[in-house]
């Protein structure tokens, strides 16, 4: 239960949805918690005066939040392209970009304990959009719903 909690707050949202732009987006929800968690762990320390420990746990905090990065996945008609980037504070990169027309379809898989993932199916085979989790399917739904209602119109 604790799991599904944490993947439950692992995922993809609709950023921005024109009729030429798809934009999903998946925020580093967990990593900013356990930055938050080391970040309040320092109070403690301080407060019994081992600044060393104070000093190496607000290190490790700045570390997991400076680490932490935002994906975001692009489909934009415009530039008949799917655009994969990570962002964090040093700044943005692109790890993928497929042409649209490679992209067949995506589709909901599920496995027999109820664990699914969002599935991108292009000519070349298939990859996974999501993380792969026991939680609600609805907001999956919803992206698979998105994604193929673009991709149609395209």
């Amino acid at each position: 239960m604790f799991g599904a909690a944490l993947t439950s707050i692992q995922r993809l949202t609709i950023a921005e949805q024109t009729a030429t732009r798809l934009i999903l987006r998946e925020q580093p929800r967990l990593e900013w918690l356990a930055a938050l968690a080391l970040l309040l762990g320092t109070v403690i320390p301080f407060a019994m005066n081992l600044t060393f420990t104070a000093v190496a746990t607000l290190a490790a905090a700045i570390l997991v939040a400076g680490r932490a990065r935002t994906r975001d996945i692009i489909l934009d008609q415009e530039t008949g392209k799917m655009t994969i980037t990570f962002q964090n504070v040093l700044g943005k990169r692109t790890a993928n970009e497929f042409s649209l027309s490679e992209i067949q379809q995506v589709y909901l898989k599920t496995d027999e304990r109820g664990s699914s993932q969002i599935i991108l199916v292009m000519e070349t085979g298939e990859s996974g959009l999501s993380v792969y989790s026991k939680d609600a399917t609805d907001w999956k739904n919803g992206i698979v719903y998105s994604v193929n209602d673009f991709l149609k119109s395209k």
